[in-house]
């Protein structure tokens, strides 16, 4: 079996008009990978859609912005990673969890075979953060879909310790230790 991975990165403006670049990267690269063309919707959609959402939400509506995307390409799986750098990065409180809410519900819904919640940046997190974690974790349960956090910071790290939740949530080092745990599930 093959186990090399291909892993590249795209960075576009924040602007609707740039959103297009993606769908057509990622038709195209899905299309060569062999996709079915209602594979290739789903995901280009859903690209699209968290994309979208990061203009509309995480800059609102700042077009002097960018996002990253970050493709991780295996024999056996596809994995985009997408990065912003919105407002008041670094806080999973009582003022940033509503909108976090709306987003972890939303890309719960359109998982298809897991969700990874990605921490790096998250150098505060209240009890409304965890708060917030465990719906997730909930909201992936009634879907029964892997639900990984991963990359915690070590003040997230110590919030979970000191709730005693660690051993609550499964936690991967890495990106791609998340996406070999749901390959694995699979």
């Amino acid at each position: 079996m093959d186990t090399t991975a291909d892993c590249f990165t795209l960075s576009i403006p924040s602007h609707p008009r740039y959103l297009c670049v993606l769908r057509g990267f990622f038709g195209s690269l899905l299309t060569s990978l062999g996709f079915s063309s209602y594979e290739e919707m789903r995901v280009t959609l859903a690209v699209h859609e968290a994309c979208a959402n990061v203009i509309e939400h995480g800059y609102q509506g700042d077009t002097g912005q960018r996002i990253d995307l970050t493709v991780l390409l295996t024999p056996d799986d596809l994995a985009v990673e997408i990065r912003d750098y919105g407002i008041k990065p670094g806080t999973l409180d009582m003022n940033s969890v509503p909108e976090f809410r709306h987003t972890l519900e939303a890309e719960v819904q359109r998982a298809e075979r897991g969700l990874i919640v990605v921490l790096a940046e998250v150098e505060f997190m209240d009890s409304s953060g965890i708060a917030v974690l465990i719906e997730g974790l909930k909201w992936s349960r009634g879907r029964t879909l892997p639900y990984l956090l991963t990359q915690l910071t070590p003040a997230v790290q110590m919030v979970l310790e000191l709730a005693r939740l660690e051993h609550f949530f499964t936690i991967a080092e890495s990106v791609e230790d998340a996406v070999g745990h749901i390959i694995q599930a699979s």
